[in-house]
């Protein structure tokens, strides 16, 4: 932690060692290095198109596809503010909590934009952390880094996900215009694609669970359909 907090931003928490992952999958044994995929769910999904963008600059053709799990495709301070909306109604808060504490966000979101505050000030609640953190996601913008990229996508949510909504799935969507891209919708599953009864509260995910046979069938379907035949190795 001590280190990650020197160089606290998306980069140091998931950019850098994804990249390193995709670089590292084409070394390993009996790995068809022009058939790797990238596969990242929630932040992994909203930060998959950069991670891609980067391996391709290092090593071109080096990847085939992504798959994009219930992913963000909005600014995180509009997700956030509408998450703590939903889910802080449907797990008892009164409205005058819920206003609160959307405004305690708000106020955190507006000094990350604000470049008069020290990169170094700790912002958020709880356990906070640097200004970078924060200015790092506001910056990120996965649908512009798809457009940027000619490889098949799917795009997946569960539609009863609370945490990335039908909306950021709709704007993922769209901008998955390759050929052979794909997205789809799963009818009862949550975030974490466990069927659920009722309506996601956020304990819906910390609940142990099955994950849709459905789903998986189809994430392995569509790798294996775009993944194409085997060819000799290089």
């Amino acid at each position: 932690r001590q280190n990650f907090m020197a160089h606290a931003d998306l980069d140091h928490e998931v950019f850098l060692d994804a990249g390193a992952a995709l670089a590292f999958a084409q070394t390993v044994a009996d790995t068809y290095p022009t058939r790797v995929f990238y596969v990242g769910h929630s932040l992994g999904a909203e930060l998959g198109p950069d991670v891609v963008l980067l391996r391709l600059s290092q090593k071109p053709n080096s990847v085939r596809g992504l798959v994009l799990l219930s992913g963000i495709a909005r600014s995180p301070d509009a997700v956030v503010d509408e998450q703590i909306a939903t889910l802080g109604a449907r797990q008892g808060g009164t409205p005058e909590m819920i206003a609160a504490l959307r405004a305690q966000w708000a106020a955190v979101w507006a000094e990350a934009r604000d470049p008069k505050t020290p990169n170094n000030k700790p912002l958020g609640l709880g356990s906070k952390l640097p200004a970078t953190y924060w200015r790092d996601w506001l910056r990120r913008d996965p649908v512009a880094s798809m457009h940027k990229l000619a490889l098949p996508m799917l795009v997946t949510r569960g539609a009863k996900d609370a945490n990335a909504t039908h909306a950021d799935f709709e704007l993922l969507s769209v901008a998955a215009t390759t050929p052979g891209s794909k997205a789809r919708e799963f009818p009862g599953l949550n975030h974490i694609y466990l069927p659920i009864a009722g309506e996601a509260n956020g304990v819906d995910v910390t609940t142990a669970g099955t994950v849709s046979p459905e789903f998986l069938d189809l994430v392995a379907g569509w790798i294996r359909q775009t993944a194409g035949p085997v060819s000799p190795r290089p």
